[in-house]
Parts: structure tokens; sequence; C-alpha cells
């Protein structure tokens, strides 16, 4: 059975698997143990309705790991949902029992991804730096409070389509390198205007 709360919460009880982790049934363990289990590690994640600008995220509860469609619906109020994560993978009913504990998720009305929706997880606040090819701006994240420092690049002021696509693939080099001596680079999207955000961790007193 399903519960909404009026403070955008949505927990889900159910009775036969537990949810833990990457949400992996448990095996041959007794169906009395898994539900006990359950019911003290539930997955939370999160859902960002899209068309909804300057928005926090739905935060989902469940102690199972069959989340459902129609679950969701009912929280967003919406007849029809697509869902996406970070990078525009499409998830589908069969992939919700895979949700990570702690994953954000975006929800359109049946259009397609669209990279602004990531970019709305963040409030822009002040300038940092600026340079030839764009700014560098200090922004916090809607959800968790974290700061984070926003490259906006002007593609306009790039010479060439191959050094736009540069960009793209030196943002995803990045993002695959945890280094101490290395600024942390989180996420890259194009936004209205053909502009490019880098999503990047913010150093103080560099």
């Amino acid at each position: 059975m399903a519960y909404i709360f009026a403070n955008a919460k949505l927990m889900i009880e159910w009775d036969e698997y537990n949810l833990i982790g990457d949400v992996f049934p448990r095996g041959r363990e007794r169906k009395e143990d898994r539900v006990k289990d359950s019911k003290s590690h539930p997955i939370q994640f999160y859902i960002y309705d899209t068309s909804i600008n300057n928005r926090k995220p739905f935060e989902i509860k469940a102690t199972h790991k069959k989340i459902s469609f129609i679950d969701i619906k009912k929280l967003l109020n919406v007849n029809h949902l697509r869902l996406f994560n970070s990078d525009g993978a499409e998830y589908f009913e069969d992939d919700l029992k895979y949700i990570k504990n702690k994953a954000v998720l975006y929800a359109t009305k049946g259009e397609d991804f669209d990279s602004n929706s990531c970019f709305g997880e963040y409030e822009m606040s002040k300038k940092l730096g600026e340079g030839g090819f764009g700014n560098v701006y200090l922004a916090r994240h809607r959800q968790t409070g974290e700061n984070f420092a926003i490259k906006i690049i002007k593609t306009e002021n790039i010479g060439s389509v191959s050094d736009i696509d540069n960009i793209f693939v030196e943002a995803e080099i990045l993002k695959s390198l945890n280094h101490e001596n290395i600024v942390k680079v989180y996420n890259c999207l194009t936004l209205k205007n053909m502009e490019v955000a880098i999503i990047m961790e913010c150093l103080q007193g560099g």
C-alpha cells in the first residue's frame, strides 16, 4: 500500500522483498527476515519535476524494490510520465528496481530529456571569475545545500564545432578522474542559447 504526504514525500510499504543499497533481492533469506531488514533500511531517492522551475525535488522513500510508475504518477499528479537520469538515459518500469540509494531522476510529461533540467538543480549566486570564453559562478545545490563552481562557456566565442566537441570530451575525461590535485568535474550540460555549463567542485582560497 502507498501513502502520499502533504510534504511531497512518498512512503511505500510492501512485505515481500527488501530494498538495500543497490536494491537487489537477498536470495534465500526468510520472508520475515527480509521484511524486518527492509523496514530498517529503506531506500531514498529524488525526482525533479522538469515542468516546474526553481523547484526542490520530490523525496521518495520505500521499503520495497518494486516501486511503480503508478505511484510516481500519483505523487507528481501527472497522466504521462518519462524518467531520466542526469546523463539523459531513460528509465522504464523494469529499471526502477535497480535505483540506487540517494539517486536523482528527472520526470517529464512525455517530452524528451532536456539537460536544462539538471541545471535547474542549482541556484546561481555571485560571479567568481571570468575569461575569454565565459564566466565562473558560485552556485548552491537546491537539494543538498552544497556549493559548486559552475563555468558557463559561450560557444559563440569558440572558433569551430570540433573545439566545442572537445569541451565535452575533456569534461567526460575529468568526470572519470578522482585526484586531490585535480578539480573534480561532476557534469557538463548544454544550455539554451548553446551555452555550455561545467559543474565543478568549489574550492576555497584558490
